[in-house]
């Protein structure tokens, strides 16, 4: 399961992102 690394992953995307 990837959900973890996913979240993590979208959260510092999300940084980017913003």
């Amino acid at each position: 399961m990837a959900a973890a690394e996913g979240r993590r992953a979208w959260q510092k995307g999300r940084e980017r992102w913003l």
